[in-house]
């Protein structure tokens, strides 16, 4: 019985151990996890900038084009 008693006490402390090993990697997986996800959405972010300046650039573009065929209208109708 004592026997018994003894690799019970052993099996524990070994279960110990490994639950505190387990505890250190959560933590740590945690951590980078986390990190991964403050990565994840600072690039998102510059992503979705990027994509803001381009939609602002092509718009003005267009207002560029448009003018331009105004000005030209108005060039033609002037040499007539």
């Amino acid at each position: 019985m004592e026997k018994l008693e003894g690799y019970l006490g052993e099996a524990q402390s070994l279960c110990q151990a490994v639950m505190g090993s387990v505890q250190a990697l959560e933590c740590k997986y945690s951590k980078v996890y986390q990190q991964k996800d403050i990565e994840f959405l600072k690039k998102e972010t510059g992503h979705c900038r990027v994509l803001e300046e381009k939609e602002e650039i092509d718009k003005f573009l267009d207002k560029i084009s448009e003018l331009e065929g105004n000005l030209q209208t108005l060039m033609n109708s002037n040499s007539t």
